[in-house]
C-alpha cells in the first residue's frame, strides 16, 4: 500500500528530494559506504505477488499462499509463512477461518493479500482466492492486532463469477466488463481518504472507496470504477502508490502471465487523483485500454513498461566464469516511499533464467527522472544513493537493455554501447548523452530521446560496484545501462597448493586477498570448480562437500578476485587443484563402451555392454539381443534408440529398454550412499514431450528421473518422481537448456539427501523421493523416451558409473602396509609404529615413510643420509625418500646440542607429501665451525 505523508506537498519537490538522497541515513542497510566497508550480501525469501507494509522498523512482504515474510532493510529478508497449512502463524486453520470465501470460490488456494493498518491501530488484512479457470473469486478482509497474526476473519466484501446472477452493480455478472474481485490494494490518499484498487483480467482494474471506520467498501459503489482493461486482457496486480515529491499517484499493473514463459512485465500509469484517470507517458487515458486474453498486442503500446525479462550476458574481458543471472516475468509488484530518505522502492517477484519456476523478492530502487516518471534501476538494491556525478566518470561501454514495449516470453539480453568522453555513444546503437543537474542524463539512441538518471550500483553478477542508468522514453520505453566490469589493468594469475577433501566432510580453504593494504576490499567469486563447491564473496572462504560421483577426480579450480576498492576493478586469479578420497570402501562400475564387456545385457549383435539390468516393468518384449541397443567399441559410446513410451500413464514401457545397473551387485543393500552418473552426447533434436536421461528407481511404478524433456518447443532441464504411472512433484527446473553440446546428468543420494544435476546446475526435489528409502532392490540407467510421436531418436551414451559408498572402512596406506609384511591390521606387537622387527635401526612407521621393508635390514638403502655441502657456505643437507600419504607429516629438525632438543626447519604433510627422494638444506652456515645436527621425524 501506498505512505502518504498527510497533506505534504513541497514547492519544488525534486530539488527537495534530491537533498534528501544526497543527505539520507541508509534503510538499516547492510552496507556503510559504497567502498572501503562490507560488501553487500542477501539472504532471499520467496513470496509470490508481494505486498509490501512498514510495521515500526520491519518491512513486511505478504503474497499468495499464504506467504510472507520481513526485513529491516529491504535486502535480507526472513521468511515467515509459506503455505496455507494448518499451523501458519497468520491464520492458525486457515480453511476454516476463511471458509466462506473458498466455498465460493470452490477453491483451497489463497491468491495475492494485502495488509494495510487503520486508525484503530489494528492491522486489516484483505485476502482473496479464485477458482483459477473462471472469475469466480472472493474478497475480504481480516483483522489482527499485529502485523504477524493471528488474523480473524471478519466477513466478504466482494464476490465475483456470478454468471446468469444479480452482480453487486444490480446486473447480470458479465466477466469481459466485470472484475474479477482478487489482487486487492488498500491505500490512503494524500487527503486521508481510504481506497481499494483490484482486478485481474476479464473486465479490468477497478477502484473503490472504503470506510476507514470500518475497512470495509461504502455502500453504492457496486464493484467501484474501472481504470484500464476489459474483454480478459492479461493486466492485473494493480498498486497505487503516491509521491509527495512530485504529487502524482502511480498505478503500477502487469501485463502478460505470471509463468516463468508468460511474459509478466511492470507497467505504471500516473494520475494527479487517486481514482484517475491514468495515463502513460505517451498521455494515453488508460481507462479507454483493453484487448483480449490471446492478443497481448493490442495492449502492448500503453503503459510505461519499467522491466520485463532480461539478462544482462557476460562480455570479452569481464572475469571469467560468470554466471550471467537474468530475471524471467518481474511482476505483481508493490511499491514503498519512505518519507525519512526520500527513497522510492519497486518490490516484485521474479523468476529467473535457467531456474524454471523458482521465484524470489527482488527490491529495486525507483528514481524520479526529470518528467517526473519513476525509473527502475538496473540491479537490485544494495543501499546505494544517489550522489553528484562528474563527466568524466561516465566515459565506459555499458551494457545496453531496451526493454521495448512488448509482452513476451523472449528474453532480452544485452548488448554494449560506448559512451564517449565527446558525449557521443557508438556500438550497438549510436547517438548522445548528456550529464545535467548532479546525475540526470539525457540519451538519444537511434533517435529516440531518453531522460533518466546516472547511479553507482552493485553488479552482482561480477562482484563489484558499476555505473549505471535507467532512462525512459517519451512513450515509455524503458533503457538501461550497467558499465562492463573490466580492469584496464592485466590480471594476475598465481597458483595455490592443491587441496584435497574426505567424502561426507566438507573442506574449507580460505584464498588469500592478492594484497592487504589497509581499507582494500576484495570480492571473490568461483570462475571454476567441481559441482556443488561456493565461495563465500566477501571472506574467500571457498567450501566444497564433495558428491560421491566426485570421489578419485582431480578438479581444477579457479578464483578470482577484485579489489572493488578503487573505479578500476584490478583482478587477480588464483588456480588450484581439489580432489575427493573416501574413508570407507566404495564398489564402482565405470563404462566407457570402448570394448567388449564379458557379461551383462547383449546390444543387437549381441555384444555384452556392461549394464546388468533394465528398470523392472520395462523391456518386456525387448528381445535378448537388444533392437534398441548398439556398441561402438570403435568410437566408445553405446547408442540408445528412443521408443514411443511414457513412465507417465505407463505407455509402451515393454518395448522400452531402460538399461542399467542392479545396485546390490556393487554391494548396495539399501541404506548407503549412491551416485549414477552418464555422459551424453550431442543430443538429437528432440520433440515434444521428447525425454532422456537418468532414472533411479525399482520399477516403472517407483523412479525417480533427471535430464531433459521438450516442452512445447523449448528444452529444458528437468526432474520429476513417479508413482503408480503418475508424475509425483518436481517436474520442471530450467528453461532454455541447450543439449546441442550434450549432457552430463548425475542423481545421487548422499545422506539420506537426493540431488540431481544436469551439466552442473543442481535442484534438490527431495520432496516425494522418500518412497525409495530403504530399498535393496534399486536399478539405476539411462533411458529415452518419446511419447507423442513415433520418430526414433538416438542417444549416444558417452560413459556411466555407478557408484556405492559401502559400510566398510577402507584401509589407511599404513593399515594396508601392515596386512602387507605383518598380516594384521592394527599397529600392535611387532606391527607397532615404534617396533624394529628387523633390528635394522628403523622402526616400522620410519620404514613405511621411506618406502622400507620391515622384515629386511634395509637401512643402507632406505635410512636417511646427513650430508655437507663443499666449499665456502657450508650448509648440512638431509636426504630421504617420501611416500604419497596426506596423513603423515614428515619434519626435518635441527640442533647444535642433542640433549638441548631440536627444533624443526622444514615440514610436509597432506598434499605436499608427493612420492620421490627429498633433500632438505640446513637454515645454518657451518663454514664457521659450529656444531650441527639434522634428523627426520615422521608423524602419523
Amino acid at each position: 500500500m501506498g505512505v502518504v505523508l498527510w497533506g505534504m506537498k513541497s514547492p519544488t519537490p525534486r530539488t527537495a528530494a534530491r537533498a534528501a538522497f544526497l543527505f539520507c541515513t541508509l534503510l538499516g542497510t547492510a552496507i556503510t559506504a559504497l567502498h572501503g566497508q562490507a560488501l553487500p550480501s542477501f539472504t532471499n525469501a520467496s513470496v509470490h505477488d508481494p505486498s509490501i507494509v512498514k510495521a515500526g522498523s520491519e518491512f513486511w512482504v505478504f503474497g499468495s499462499h499464504m506467504a510472507s515474510a520481513r526485513s529491516t532493510d529491504l535486502i535480507n529478508w526472513t521468511q515467515y509463512s509459506s503455505s496455507p497449512t494448518a499451523g501458519n502463524p497468520l491464520a492458525p486453520n486457515p480453511s476454516v477461518e476463511f471458509s466462506e470465501g473458498l466455498t465460493w470460490a470452490q477453491t483451497t488456494t489463497f491468491w495475492a493479500p494485502d495488509v494495510i493498518q487503520l486508525a484503530d491501530g489494528k492491522f486489516y488484512m484483505y485476502y482473496c482466492m479464485c477458482k483459477g479457470d473462471q472469475p469466480l473469486s472472493a474478497l475480504g478482509v481480516a483483522r489482527a492486532d499485529s502485523i504477524g497474526g493471528p488474523y480473524t476473519n471478519l466477513g466478504l466484501m466482494l464476490k465475483s463469477g456470478m454468471y446468469g446472477q444479480t452482480s453487486p452493480d444490480g446486473t447480470n455478472y458479465d466477466a469481459v466488463r466485470h472484475p474479477n474481485a482478487v489482487d486487492p490494494d488498500v491505500f490512503f490518499d494524500k487527503a486521508g481518504k481510504l481506497w481499494m484498487i483490484y482486478g485481474s483480467y476479464s473486465g479490468g482494474i477497478f477502484i473503490i472507496e472504503l470506510d476507514p471506520a470500518t475497512g470495509f467498501q461504502k455502500p453504492g459503489q457496486g464493484y467501484g470504477k474501472k481504470l484500464i482493461g476489459g474483454n480478459h486482457s492479461r493486466i492485473e496486480g494493480a498498486f497505487v502508490l503516491y509521491s509527495p515529491e512530485s504529487d502524482y499517484y502511480y498505478m503500477f499493473l502487469s501485463f502478460g502471465g505470471l509463468d516463468a514463459v508468460g511474459g509478466y512485465n511492470i507497467r505504471v500509469g500516473r494520475s494527479r487523483n487517486p481514482d484517475g484517470p491514468y495515463l502513460d507517458a505517451a498521455g494515453t487515458d488508460l481507462t479507454t485500454v483493453q484487448g483480449n486474453f490471446s492478443n497481448d498486442a493490442l495492449i502492448a503500446p500503453h503503459g510505461v513498461k519499467l522491466m520485463g525479462n532480461y539478462q544482462f550476458l557476460s562480455v570479452s574481458g569481464e572475469p571469467p566464469g560468470v554466471v550471467s543471472r537474468g530475471y524471467l516475468s518481474p511482476g505483481h509488484n508493490s511499491a514503498y516511499y519512505d518519507p525519512v530518505s526520500g527513497k522510492h522502492f519497486l518490490v516484485f517477484h521474479t523468476r529467473f533464467v535457467g531456474r524454471g519456476e523458482e521465484h524470489e523478492v527482488r527490491v529495486h530502487q525507483l528514481v524520479m527522472n526529470a518528467d517526473e516518471w519513476l525509473v527502475a534501476t538496473p540491479h537490485r538494491y544494495v543501499g546505494e544513493n544517489l550522489a553528484p556525478y562528474q563527466a568524466s566518470q561516465i566515459p565506459g561501454e555499458y551494457k545496453l537493455i531496451n526493454h521495448g514495449k512488448a509482452t513476451s516470453s523472449a528474453l532480452v539480453t544485452s548488448s554494449v554501447i560506448t559512451l564517449h568522453a565527446d558525449n557521443s555513444i557508438t556500438g550497438a546503437a549510436s547517438g548522445t548523452w548528456a550529464l545535467s543537474a548532479d546525475f540526470d542524463v539525457t540519451l538519444t539512441l537511434g533517435g529516440v530521446t531518453y531522460k533518466g538518471v546516472f547511479v553507482k550500483q552493485w553488479d552482482d553478477d561480477n562482484g563489484v560496484w558499476v555505473h549505471t542508468f535507467s532512462a525512459l522514453s517519451a512513450n515509455g520505453v524503458a533503457v538501461w545501462g550497467s558499465r562492463v566490469a573490466k580492469s584496464s589493468t592485466p590480471p594476475a594469475t598465481l597458483t595455490l597448493e592443491d587441496r584435497m577433501a574426505i567424502y561426507g566432510n566438507t573442506l574449507t580453504f580460505t584464498v588469500p586477498k592478492p594484497n592487504a593494504a589497509p581499507g582494500e576490499v576484495y570480492s571473490y567469486a568461483l570462475a571454476n570448480g567441481p559441482a556443488g563447491a561456493t565461495i563465500n564473496l566477501s571472506t574467500g572462504v571457498l567450501s566444497w562437500k564433495p558428491l560421491l560421483s566426485q570421489i578419485d577426480t582431480v578438479f581444477p579450480v579457479s578464483v578470482r578476485v577484485l579489489n572493488t576498492s578503487a573505479d578500476d576493478p584490478a583482478q587477480t586469479t588464483y588456480n588450484f587443484n581439489v580432489s575427493a578420497t573416501a574413508a570407507t570402501v566404495v564398489q564402482r562400475l565405470d563404462l566407457d563402451f570402448s570394448s567388449v564387456a564379458g557379461s551383462g545385457l547383449r546390444d543387437a549383435s549381441g555384444q555384452f555392454t556392461g549394464l546388468n539390468a533394465r528398470l523392472p516393468g520395462t523391456g518386456a518384449s525387448v528381445a535378448a539381443n537388444d533392437p534398441n541397443l548398439t556398441l561402438n567399441t570403435g568410437s566408445g559410446k553405446l547408442d540408445l534408440r528412443t521408443t514411443r513410451a511414457d513412465l507417465n500413464g505407463r505407455t509402451g514401457l515393454a518395448a522400452n529398454s531402460s538399461p542399467g545397473v542392479a545396485l546390490n551387485t556393487l554391494g548396495f543393500s539399501g541404506s548407503e550412499d549412491f551416485s549414477v552418473t552418464a555422459v551424453i552426447r550431442p543430443l538429437p533434436a528432440l520433440g515434444d514431450i521428447d525425454q532422456a536421461g537418468v532414472y533411479v528407481g525399482n520399477h516403472s511404478d517407483s523412479v525417480t528421473r533427471a535430464g531433459t524433456i521438450v516442452w512445447g518447443t523449448t528444452a529444458e532441464r528437468y526432474s520429476s518422481h513417479g508413482q503408480n504411472g503418475v508424475d509425483n512433484g518436481g517436474r520442471f527446473f530450467g528453461f532454455g537448456f541447450n543439449g546441442a553440446d550434450g549432457m552430463t546428468v548425475t542423481i545421487t543420494r548422499q545422506a539420506g539427501v537426493w540431488r540431481y544435476f544436469v551439466d552442473g546446475v543442481e535442484w534438490n526435489p527431495t520432496s516425494g523421493t522418500t518412497f525409495l528409502n530403504g530399498r535393496s532392490d534399486l536399478v539405476v540407467g539411462v533411458f529415452g523416451m518419446t511419447p507423442l510421436n513415433s520418430n526414433v531418436k538416438t542417444l549416444e551414451i558417452d560413459s556411466f558409473s555407478a557408484v556405492v559408498a559401502t559400510a566398510t572402512p577402507l584401509l589407511s596406506t599404513a593399515e594396508q602396509w601392515r596386512v602387507t609384511h605383518f598380516a594384521q591390521i592394527a599397529g600392535t606387537g611387532q606391527a607397532a609404529d615404534t617396533a624394529d622387527a628387523d633390528a635394522d635401526g628403523l622402526p616400522n612407521l620410519m620404514e613405511y615413510a621411506v618406502g622400507g621393508n620391515p622384515r629386511i635390514d634395509d637401512s643402507g638403502t632406505v635410512a636417511p643420509v646427513v650430508a655437507k655441502t663443499a666449499g665456502a657456505g657450508a650448509r648440512l643437507t638431509l636426504t630421504f625418500n617420501r611416500i604419497a600419504d596426506p596423513a603423515l607429516t614428515y619434519t626435518v629438525e635441527a640442533s647444535a646440542m642433542p640433549s638441548s632438543g631440536y627444533a624443526p626447519i622444514w615440514t610436509s604433510t597432506g598434499v605436499s607429501n608427493t612420492a620421490g627422494p627429498v633433500t632438505v638444506t640446513d637454515t645454518v652456515d657451518i663454514a664457521g665451525g659450529p656444531r650441527r645436527f639434522l634428523r627426520l621425524r615422521v608423524d602419523n
